[in-house]
């Protein structure tokens, strides 16, 4: 009997987040929520897919669709497809399947450079497989995390980590460490202010701010805020949310990182019991990169979790598109522009100014219109020339205007909007705030 391939198109959050909990592996990037996220934050536009075998699903996979300038349009999917359970073994060959088809889908039949990163552990696959369907590997670094079986008791989850986190939580017993679950705007915004200077201190690059923020509201009650405070001043900032039978450590701010994270150590332990109660069995910390935070990977290690990465991050090419790359290409190339969709602008150089936040909400209008010029070489900084640069053109120096009289509650005269006033992040924020000034 010849087996008949199918694609359905999912249109309602509610049915996909069933289908999604009958996967093998949940995760946090094929979320509707974070489809909406991405869609607000970054632009993308998302499609939810099932793929069907005899009318049988086989697979799911939300897949993010895009214009990508020096490539043409594209489709990516994060941490997917995922698999249905579909027999009492796995079988890896239902995953060679899907991912064929996937890949005959958005690339033979709508011409699309395909970049996906399945959802499968490396020893849920067979030894190169990726050459059986003719797959590029891409060098973007794996996901990997840690996650703990919080189904266990207290005792238990205590006894499985390291040293240095057992005594953390006996020292916060003995001291006057508070907690609380928010979903107070105030919060939330005080929240995203701090990580937005941790982040940028501690060079994490996901979620960034905008990104965070888009995902914050779209999933709801699914995300919670946790705040640690002591003498009655905050210290750290946790954000987690929900997927399956999974509680995940989305983001974190912590003033304590200096004296061992205790601040932030608490939070996790906080969460923990949370979502222990709630009947949760895993709480995942949320990705674990020892290339470019060691401090923060060996962190999350010392939980007594179990480690767990994908099985790569893999792309292919329609016909036409040449395989060469050239300068202008690599700029934009999939796996160099979109890895991890986080910070739309390298920053440097730029202090975020606590009392007005004008620095900051002036490098991210910047960020928004230079991203979109190809010319762009990827670095923002406050001294960075715009205008007679060519970054910014008349027309772009318009949408500019429009976003910081918006994001400012300001006015800008026709004899203001020159060269001299908007070449760089730092004479726009001088014209703002003289404005700001006048205002109040």
């Amino acid at each position: 009997m010849r087996e008949e391939i199918a694609f359905q198109t999912v249109d309602n959050s509610y049915d996909w987040s069933l289908l999604l909990n009958r996967t093998r592996h949940a995760d946090l990037m094929q979320t509707w929520e974070y489809g909406e996220a991405i869609k607000k934050a970054v632009g993308f536009d998302p499609i939810r897919q099932i793929i069907l075998r005899n009318g049988e699903p086989l697979a799911m996979a939300q897949v993010l669709l895009k214009e990508v300038s020096g490539i043409g349009p594209v489709a990516r999917v994060q941490n997917g497809p995922l698999f249905f359970n579909t027999d009492d073994i796995w079988q890896p060959m239902t995953a060679l399947i899907a991912m064929k088809e996937l890949k005959n889908y958005w690339v033979n039949r709508q011409q699309r450079h395909l970049y996906f990163s399945p959802c499968l552990f490396p020893s849920e696959l067979p030894k190169k497989w990726h050459k059986e369907l003719n797959l590029q590997t891409v060098s973007d670094p794996v996901w990997e995390s840690v996650k703990l079986d919080i189904s266990q008791t207290e005792e238990d989850i205590r006894r499985q980590m390291k040293r240095h986190w057992r005594k953390a939580l006996e020292r916060i017993e003995r001291e006057n460490f508070q907690a609380k679950v928010s979903h107070s705007a105030d919060d939330f915004q005080y929240y995203l202010f701090q990580y937005r200077l941790d982040a940028k201190n501690n060079t994490s690059s996901w979620p960034s701010p905008d990104l965070l923020s888009a995902f914050w509201q779209a999933s709801g009650a699914n995300s919670q805020l946790f705040l640690a405070y002591r003498d009655e001043k905050y210290i750290a900032g946790l954000i987690t949310t929900v997927f399956g039978d999974t509680a995940l450590a989305l983001s974190a701010w912590d003033e304590t990182h200096t004296t061992d994270f205790i601040g932030m150590r608490f939070l996790i332990w906080r969460a923990i019991q949370y979502y222990r109660d709630l009947r949760y069995k895993w709480f995942d910390l949320g990705g674990a990169d020892p290339s470019r935070k060691m401090g923060a990977s060996a962190f999350k290690r010392t939980t007594g979790g179990s480690e767990y990465s994908y099985a790569g991050n893999y792309e292919a090419f329609p016909t036409f598109l040449p395989r060469e790359s050239s300068a202008s290409r690599k700029r934009a190339d999939l796996h160099g522009f979109l890895p991890g969709l986080d910070w739309p602008v390298e920053i440097e150089e730029i202090e975020l100014d606590q009392e007005t936040g004008v620095t900051s909400g002036v490098t991210r209008a910047v960020g928004n219109i230079v991203k979109k010029n190809p010319d762009w070489d990827g670095v923002l900084n406050s001294k960075k020339s715009l205008v007679t640069s060519g970054l910014i053109d008349s027309l772009a120096l318009v949408d500019l205007v429009q976003d910081l009289q918006e994001r400012f509650d300001v006015h800008f005269f026709p004899e203001e909007i020159i060269a001299e006033n908007f070449d760089s992040i730092n004479s726009i924020c001088r014209l703002i705030q003289e404005k700001m000034a006048v205002h109040f």
